[in-house]
């Protein structure tokens, strides 16, 4: 997975599992090292522990200099986790170069949990693929970014906890991931509550849970990357690209679209989503790629149908193609 010799850049929290990462590549890489610590400043004190963090990845890499401590600022009012995190990778980002790789201590446990509330979203295959060992992310400048998650495979939390104290490392024990003695109620976040009241549930009746989810991850992303493999295929003879002269937009037409299977009929409606325009279709609601799916592709009839989105544009059927139109009435 990775070289020995590349530059590597590691998000490092403090917490367990990212100064565990820390410790194993300070040990085993022989190329560049780098440490970025985010200070998200939502909790009080997080200036502290981001100093505190950096402190261990200087000791750890040997090299003051090669650890950058960056200081988030996030909108409170609007959604924090999802503002917290585009703010963590912005910040990340920056620190790695065109010829960089990096590195994210998520582990199998980290995995479970994805798994978890991808099923309790009920979004389909794609929810439970779970997180990406080796992908590519694209900064906001469009630059493609590399990232490696060295753990996500065979190692959980109990073992980076156990490196750390092997380890005489004194790691960061964030409160808001729920604590082994702390309750997690409804002002945690999903994530932490599923951590701690819900996976612990499940592993009493299915000794092994976390590394039972986190295989299904792996085999649910094979597979959906297989089917996203074979829609982008029929896609093209299910579309004119060009679209007509008022819209600039590609048209799909509806009994060519109709002929495909379920699973590929709602792949092929958001990758002509995806080249309308339509920003972010991946988290478009199921209910919608269905209505599209089933008021305007499985049906037969020459009135035309019209779909509302969202508050910007519609999907519209007329004879046998589909459009997508500016904010559209009735």
């Amino acid at each position: 997975m990775l070289d020995a010799a590349e530059n590597l850049v590691v998000g490092v929290s403090g917490g367990a599992d990212s100064v565990a990462l820390l410790k194993v590549l300070s040990i085993m890489h022989h190329g560049k090292l780098k440490a970025v610590i985010v200070d998200h400043g939502v909790q009080e004190g997080s200036d502290e522990v981001a100093d505190n963090a950096a402190q261990i990845a200087a000791e750890l890499i040997g090299d003051p200099d090669a650890v950058v401590v960056k200081r988030a600022l996030i909108d409170a009012h609007r959604n924090l986790e999802a503002n917290a995190r585009e703010a963590r990778f912005r910040l990340l980002f920056e620190e790695v170069g065109d010829d960089d790789i990096l590195l994210l201590a998520h582990t199998l446990n980290d995995q479970a949990e994805s798994v978890l509330l991808g099923l309790g979203r009920g979004s389909g295959l794609s929810a439970i693929c779970g997180i990406r060992e080796d992908c590519y992310m694209r900064d906001e400048y469009g630059a493609q970014k590399r990232i490696v998650r060295p753990f996500l495979r065979s190692i959980e939390r109990k073992d980076t906890e156990e490196i750390c104290v092997s380890s005489r490392i004194e790691y960061w024990n964030d409160p808001t991931n729920g604590a082994h003695d702390v309750k997690c109620d409804a002002t945690f976040p999903r994530r932490s509550q599923i951590r701690s009241e819900l996976l612990p549930v499940y592993d009493k009746f299915f000794p092994g849970i976390v590394k039972n989810l986190a295989r299904s991850a792996t085999i649910a992303r094979d597979e959906n990357d297989f089917l996203d493999t074979c829609a982008s295929e029929h896609y093209i003879y299910c579309v004119d690209e060009l679209g007509t002269l008022d819209t600039a937009k590609p048209t799909l037409f509806r009994s060519k679209v109709a002929t495909e299977h379920p699973a590929l009929q709602r792949r092929i409606i958001r990758i002509w989503l995806e080249r309308c325009g339509v920003k972010n279709s991946r988290a478009l609601e199921y209910a919608k790629i269905e209505e599209i799916r089933t008021r305007l592709v499985n049906v037969t009839g020459v009135g035309g149908t019209t779909i509302q989105l969202d508050n910007h544009c519609s999907a519209v059927r007329t004879g046998d193609t589909i459009t997508l139109s500016a904010r559209h009435a009735g």
